[in-house]
């Protein structure tokens, strides 16, 4: 009876074994394996591990995945677009207009044949509390990437935080939805 008590004071709330303090954790966590080959060390373990062929497939198939663009091809085609040919600031406009303006200055700017356009949206460093206009035009831009209006965009200096402007790609003319 007593040793069921010790049982059920070694384990968590969800029922999982707790190690004693007194224990000895190499105990815990030793297996077969290493039982047979006590000299071995975990970095050559670790080595032959990495030594199989199926793993290293497996490994060389996630490098050449994460190294890959999403789209490929996509970078590409970005080179080939010029500066931003026109621009449109949006500072001082309610989340509102600023939906509004968006979505007329990039439906022109694709009508007047324009490739790259930059908006002009601010940091927010006037307003009271965080800045609104960066998330609305965001949004904004990714419903016009879905309905096919846009191919890409990017904040000028990299992050949205950091940045007070987007730089916004159009797909051509020849795309369906234009």
């Amino acid at each position: 009876m007593k040793n069921k008590e010790n049982k059920k004071q070694t384990k968590t709330r969800q029922g999982i074994n707790m190690i004693p303090s007194d224990a000895d954790i190499f105990g815990h966590f030793s297996n077969e394996d290493t039982e047979k080959e006590p000299g071995k060390s975990f970095s050559e373990m670790l080595e032959e591990s990495f030594s199989d062929e199926s793993n290293l497939n497996m490994i060389k198939e996630k490098s050449s995945e994460s190294s890959e663009d999403k789209e490929p091809g996509k970078s590409n085609k970005l080179d080939a677009y010029p500066d931003p040919q026109d621009e449109i600031d949006l500072h001082g406009l309610t989340a509102e207009e600023t939906e509004l303006k968006t979505d007329f200055f990039i439906r022109d700017s694709k009508a007047k044949g324009l490739s790259t356009i930059r908006i002009i949206v601010g940091k927010g460093t006037h307003s009271k509390g965080r800045a609104v206009l960066p998330d609305v035009v965001e949004k904004k831009i990714v419903d016009l990437k879905r309905n096919g209006q846009v191919l890409t965009f990017k904040w000028e200096k990299g992050k949205k935080l950091s940045s007070g402007a987007l730089i916004v790609y159009l797909t051509s003319k020849s795309k369906k939805g234009t």
